[in-house]
This record gives C-alpha cells, sequence and structure tokens, in this order.
C-alpha cells in the first residue's frame, strides 16, 4: 500500500508511492471542484484499481473493512473542505462515492446544457438595423463571458465572423 504522502502541487492534492513490478510510482490525488469531476472520477477508480480498493466503492458483498477505510482516506484528500464536511457523516465509502455523484455529475450536465445554449445563441444572434455597433459588441461579450465562466472560450475568429456576418449593409 501508499509508502509516503507528498505535498501540494497546484490542482494536486497529495501524493502516494507505491511500488509495481519493482519500480516505484507515485500518485496524485486531482482536487474536486466544481467543473472536473468527470475527469476526476475517472483518476480516482483507476487509482483505487491500482491499489485494489475499488471495490469498496462499489462492493459486490461485504467490503472489506480496510479497503472501505483506505478509500474513505484518499477521498478526503481529493476533496476540498467544503465538500469533506458534506459527506463526512457517511461511514461506507460507496455511500461517499454515490453523494458525490449525484451532487456533482448533475452539474457537468447542467453546464454542458447550458453551454450548448449558449452556443446556439451565439450562432443565432444577428445585429438588428437599429442597434448601434457598440450594443451589438456588448451582447456578443456578454456570451463571450457567460462561455468563459463555464470554462469554454469562444475563437477570435468566430467572433469576428460572427460581427462581419451580422452587421448590416449600413455598417459594411
Amino acid at each position: 500500500m501508499p509508502e509516503s504522502p507528498k505535498g501540494n502541487k497546484g490542482e494536486m492534492d497529495s501524493g502516494t508511492s507505491k511500488k509495481i513490478r519493482g519500480m516505484p510510482m507515485t500518485f496524485q490525488c486531482l482536487i474536486l471542484n466544481s467543473t472536473n469531476y468527470t475527469i476526476w472520477a475517472m483518476k480516482i477508480k483507476t487509482l483505487f484499481n491500482v491499489y485494489g480498493i475499488w471495490e469498496a466503492l462499489e462492493p459486490k458483498g461485504d467490503a472489506d473493512i480496510n479497503k472501505n477505510t483506505m478509500d474513505i482516506a484518499y477521498l478526503f484528500q481529493a476533496l476540498p473542505k467544503k465538500l469533506v464536511l458534506h459527506v463526512a457523516h457517511h461511514t461506507n465509502a460507496s455511500d461517499i462515492w454515490e453523494d458525490l455523484k449525484a451532487r456533482l455529475f448533475g452539474a457537468d450536465r447542467v453546464k454542458e446544457a447550458r453551454l450548448l445554449t449558449l452556443e446556439s445563441e451565439f450562432e443565432s444572434l444577428k445585429m438588428k438595423d437599429s442597434e448601434s455597433l457598440d450594443e451589438f459588441t456588448r451582447k456578443i461579450s456578454q456570451l463571450v463571458s457567460q462561455a468563459n465562466n463555464l470554462g469554454s472560450t469562444i475563437e477570435n475568429k468566430s467572433l469576428v465572423r460572427k460581427l462581419l456576418g451580422s452587421a448590416p449593409t449600413k455598417f459594411i
């Protein structure tokens, strides 16, 4: 099992070492946040499989108490303090996992749906004849800002195309 914890590095919270086929391997836990659940879950699943403790999260019968305890310890390392407090009442790692999944997987889907809506709004946006260039660019800027807040970017090439393609002939 893990030999030594490592210190903090950017988004990574802690590292653990293990020898696999005689070679030392170090794994670091990505800290969960409101926008990275899917990647976080894949990385945690892989890490737990390497350590042979995944079955405590998705037990097919009675889970090993030591594996359950290790899973909880690793999950707590990979969670921000605020989320640890939300799931600390659970005594089974599988309950924590399901709670996190319910709490954050839905957030990913909502974010994706919102991004699709913004994309659609951007594509259908047209400048009205009565609208000034400043008003139209403000609308575009608001959409770009909302997309950025959701972790997406709209390329400058698309912005220029939208501006030139939507402007009435009196501006061209």
